[in-house]
């Protein structure tokens, strides 16, 4: 816009400085804070859970289904609560994004790709959720080999157990059990895992790359030979559809990771 250097000069070295802050907060709160946060949380959690296994009626211990809904619900749980504040953030931070490179979009004539991404959000969110509820049926079917991996595990890590495997040699029955456990949890990752690589590829190919990397800069080059926008104007423009690809794409992942999560941690335990 004909500025002056010193002009563009304070905004850059003001724009450097606000990031410097953000940059120091951040590292802050990741190596101080969190840590203390997740280990109290933990602690917490862990109290709560005992607390709740202490009325829960003697029944339940000999039910298969009580183990497998706790591992479920219970494991990594100070993990995937502690996500739900950073899938928050992440949600707050992406939307913010997007609404500081409207007023671009709005100088450059480019307002209707807005109008877009809302109309392939909602495909995308669709997409995403459908992958997330697939994780977790893969991890809702591993978990009862899981538990029996951690069973044949502790069979050599506990002395009375070593001394029977010693005493009567069942280690290759162990073994073969063992190696079956592992070729079931592996048809179930091929299993899962060639549905959500196909949604994956309908997700990041149709959705992102035709619309925002394909179509959007055909339109933007289509302006420039026309002499509608300028070179700064493309390169502007371009930058400003990076910043809502990343954005959208990171609230359509956080939404629909959250949604997994409280699935996860609401499973049926009495």
């Amino acid at each position: 816009n004909g500025k002056p250097f010193l002009e563009i000069g304070i905004f850059l070295l003001f724009s450097f400085l606000i990031v410097a802050v953000m940059l120091f907060s951040s590292s802050a709160y990741h190596e101080k804070m969190e840590p203390r946060i997740r280990e109290q949380l933990t602690a917490d959690l862990d109290m709560t859970i005992m607390d709740h296994l202490a009325d829960i009626d003697i029944r339940f211990y000999d039910s298969e289904k009580f183990h497998n809904e706790y591992v479920l619900s219970t494991a990594g749980i100070s993990t995937r609560v502690f996500q739900n504040f950073t899938l928050f953030v992440s949600l707050i931070k992406n939307i913010f994004g997007i609404i500081t490179v409207i007023p671009l979009l709005v100088e450059i004539n480019s307002l209707w790709i807005g109008i877009v991404v809302i109309l392939f959000t909602f495909v995308s969110y669709k997409i995403n959720q459908k992958s997330e509820d697939l994780s977790y049926q893969e991890t809702a079917e591993a978990t009862p080999l899981m538990r029996k991996a951690d069973y044949i595990n502790g069979l050599f890590r506990k002395r009375e157990y070593t001394k029977e495997i010693r005493l009567n040699r069942p280690a290759h029955f162990i073994f073969d059990q063992y190696e079956k456990i592992n070729f079931q949890k592996t048809d179930i990752i091929k299993k899962y895992g060639i549905k959500k690589a196909v949604l994956s590829v309908i997700d990041y190919v149709f959705f992102q790359t035709l619309i925002f990397d394909f179509l959007y800069s055909l339109y933007l080059i289509v302006q420039v030979f026309q002499s509608k926008i300028t070179i700064g104007d493309f390169v502007g423009a371009k930058n400003t559809i990076s910043i809502i690809r990343k954005s959208v794409t990171g609230i359509i992942a956080a939404t629909a990771h959250y949604i997994t999560i409280c699935k996860s941690l609401t499973a049926s335990l009495p």
